[in-house]
């Protein structure tokens, strides 16, 4: 058989041509050093494509991050936050991303709802959330990422869009969604499973 287009007669196989030949994946911190031209990279836990140019890693595009809420987590009496079990998702070193929660829940108005995260030491941004009350009132809650918005519960299920805006500083980390009763009460507070986190780099 004979092959046209950009097949090379004669050209045997070696590691390096099947290497750049198929895409590498691993965690970013388990990238080789950049060696061969071509070669693909995968970075699984940050969601991003690099390109070897022989001397370095070529950022290509980035697929971002998402991680869903596999299992109901319920609390009562308990006005302290806690880490969600599973909304957490990771970020590098000096870099700055953008995160939304889709969060499922239901509280009393007894108790409500608060909604703050963990980050990387160093680590500057905004945590904030839009919401249209039954009036049609438009509402929009901001604040700093050591802070917290509150969100009201009517003891019914709502669904609710939540943002991190994170400029990371030089330490990588996680971005950890937390959340608590706004007054504690004994009533129980939910967040669902079908929640879920994503992420994307901006810069």
């Amino acid at each position: 058989m004979t092959y046209s287009g950009f097949w090379t007669s004669g050209l045997g196989v070696t590691t390096d041509r099947l290497n750049a030949g198929t895409i590498q994946y691993n965690t970013l911190a388990n990238r080789p050093a950049a060696a061969l031209v071509g070669v693909l990279f995968y970075a699984t836990d940050f969601g991003i494509y690099y390109r070897d140019n022989g001397s370095s890693w070529d950022e290509l595009s980035e697929d971002g991050l998402t991680v869903k809420k596999t299992a109901d987590q319920a609390i009562s009496s308990d006005a302290s936050l806690n880490n969600d079990t599973h909304l957490v998702l990771a970020i590098p070193a000096s870099e700055t991303w953008l995160y939304e929660i889709t969060l499922i829940f239901a509280s009393t108005g007894a108790a409500d709802l608060r909604v703050g995260c963990t980050v990387p030491s160093g680590a500057t941004g905004t945590i904030s959330t839009f919401w249209q009350s039954a009036d049609g009132t438009d509402t929009v809650w901001a604040n700093e990422l050591d802070g917290v918005i509150s969100l009201y519960g009517n003891g019914q299920i709502m669904v609710i869009k939540i943002y991190f805006y994170v400029v990371n500083s030089t330490t990588a980390g996680n971005v950890q969604l937390q959340w608590a009763q706004y007054i504690s009460n004994g009533a129980t507070t939910t967040v669902y499973a079908g929640s879920k986190m994503s992420g994307r780099k901006l810069a």
